[in-house]
């Protein structure tokens, strides 16, 4: 073997070792708190995270050994609800696999959270006929586009794949709180005691009344003025009269979501947990899902997609140079879009420079382009030599062309933390 062949080698067996100790011991799953509850796997149990993310899970919904006589499981959960616990945990945004040739494709991504069941240290499947439930808390309910995925690692990156055993439940739940009783009464403005029959008003105004009592949004105590009539009697002495209907109670009729409908068991415990006669935005402001794998869940869009009116990708390229890079054997670079809720890895070239065109086979040109989000980014980088990290952030607006640089500092985990929760979060 050459000299040239044996310091590549090295070099190589150099740089996969520090690879290693740098996902080790810098950025990874563990700095995302975990939050454990102990639970009788035979009973229905509600969890609540600290965040307002809720699992319902129903009896017998983990596939527990014969051999297993353990009367308790723990469930695991990590709720990631800041940008700074991406990057904390690694856990980029992109695809599974290449829609492209071999260029990966950035997604964009609404929720993430881990889930997992144990058993005497062992991760348990979930019964695929029961699914358990996920309420994941948000500001609007939005299911344009909208994919649930499974993490994946994947040569130390967290990679999102699309999953069948998924359901999202928020269209079936919002028909299921459909089923309402309403109580109202019809009655006038001179006669306030007395209801008015069917035949007082108009075929029009009746038929208006009804589209009233069953919107969704009608609440208790709303009313509704009808066509002005006039009463008169043989002295005109009675002024004329104002129709109108209000709501006096609204509940849920439990025997049509019990017994009509497709609806599943979890959807039949939100919507009757949840109800309120007087608003329903709980199925505008979270997400309900029903998942049959536990693991690292995510709701992600693809990268193309743009809300009616707006424009939110510009065709850039971002070539960063760190001064110092030569000082290391492994690098990390990332980058954040804090706007357009992405996180990509970076990529080395053979410059020793770095790009985010997410090919990792294919070194492109440092001209060429990609679609990327627009506003601002962070670009983050981070390496680990000596038992200590070092670390450097940079924030810039996204041009057409950008070319930055920053230079590696050593640091602590904590002050890393500190300074990605300052920068990177809301």
């Amino acid at each position: 073997m050459t000299a040239g062949c044996v310091e590549k080698n090295n070099s190589t067996q150099n740089r996969e070792k520090a690879k290693l100790d740098f996902f080790e011991n810098v950025f990874n799953e563990n700095n995302i708190e975990s939050q454990v509850f102990e639970i009788d796997p035979n009973r229905d149990t509600l969890l609540i995270g600290d965040k307002g993310t809720q699992i319902k899970i129903l009896a017998n919904n983990f596939l527990i050994p014969s051999e297993d006589s353990s009367k308790t499981i723990l469930i695991e959960l990590k709720e990631v609800t800041e940008h700074s616990d991406w990057v904390l945990g690694n856990l980029t945004t992109i695809e599974s696999f290449p829609i492209n040739y071999q260029q990966l494709d950035p997604l964009i991504c609404e929720k993430m959270l881990y889930v997992n069941a144990i058993s005497n240290g062992h991760s348990l499947d979930i019964d695929t006929s029961i699914g358990i439930g996920i309420i994941m808390p948000t500001d609007s309910v939005n299911e344009d586009f909208l994919s649930i995925r499974k993490g994946v690692n994947s040569d130390s990156l967290i990679r999102w794949e699309p999953i069948q055993n998924k359901i999202i439940e928020n269209a079936s739940a919002m028909s299921a709180a459909g089923y309402r009783i309403v109580k109202y009464r019809t009655t006038s403005r001179n006669f306030p005691d007395e209801d008015l029959n069917r035949d007082d008003l108009t075929e029009q105004e009746t038929i208006r009344r009804t589209k009233w009592i069953f919107n969704q949004s009608t609440k208790v105590g709303d009313t509704l003025i009808h066509d002005t009539l006039y009463y008169q009697n043989y002295n005109d002495t009675i002024p004329f009269d104002v129709y109108f209907s209000y709501v006096e109670d609204i509940r849920l009729d439990s025997n049509a979501v019990f017994n009509f409908g497709d609806y599943s068991d979890f959807v039949r415990d939100v919507v009757w947990r949840n109800w309120n006669k007087d608003n329903n935005d709980f199925f505008q402001t979270n997400y309900l899902l029903r998942i049959k794998e536990s693991g690292w869940i995510s709701l992600n869009r693809f990268l193309g997609y743009t809300p009616k009116g707006s424009n939110t990708l510009r065709t850039s390229s971002v070539i960063l140079e760190i001064e110092n890079g030569s000082d290391f054997d492994y690098v990390y670079t990332s980058l954040l879009f804090n706007d357009g809720n992405v996180y990509i890895p970076g990529h080395q070239r053979k410059n020793g420079k770095f790009d985010f065109f997410l090919d990792f086979d294919y070194e492109a040109h440092e001209g060429a382009y990609r679609s990327l989000p627009r506003g601002n980014a962070t670009a983050i980088v981070a390496a680990y030599k000596d038992g200590m990290p070092y670390f450097a952030i940079h924030q810039f607006k996204m041009e057409s062309k950008n070319y930055i640089s920053c230079e590696l500092e050593q640091t602590s985990l904590s002050k890393i933390t500190e300074i990605l929760k300052e920068k990177c979060d809301d």
